[in-house]
């Protein structure tokens, strides 16, 4: 079986890149091994970061992606983020507190 190479989309806040490099540090050598050792896969893991700020909106595809800050103290940044697709609208504040930008965030959400 041959498989694609793949390229996985993360967003979140502006400390996202780190954490995203930091794992695939550590596992660089085991990528290494494979790719040296097996057909497949023909290059290491693909991960296309985005980091977004209170405020920053994202189309991806014809599904919309928008942040506002949430309260989740103590923890620095903090998003919340509303998806609008044709047919639907959710909105993902995580476990923080109820706060003004959520609140307006949620407004005409469907989900």
């Amino acid at each position: 079986m041959s498989l694609e190479p793949r390229t996985s989309m993360v967003v979140g806040p502006r400390v996202t890149q780190a954490l995203v490099d930091a794992p695939l540090a550590m596992l660089s050598q085991d990528v290494g091994y494979c790719r040296a050792h097996h057909a497949d896969p023909t290059e290491g893991p693909g991960v296309e970061v985005t980091e977004m700020t209170p405020g920053d909106e994202l189309l991806v595809g014809t599904v919309g992606l928008s942040a506002d800050a949430s309260d989740h103290r103590p923890v620095k940044p903090s998003l919340a983020y509303r998806v609008d697709a044709a047919d639907f609208s959710v909105v993902s504040g995580g476990d923080g507190v109820r706060c003004a930008s959520l609140d307006v965030r949620v407004h005409g959400a469907t989900a």
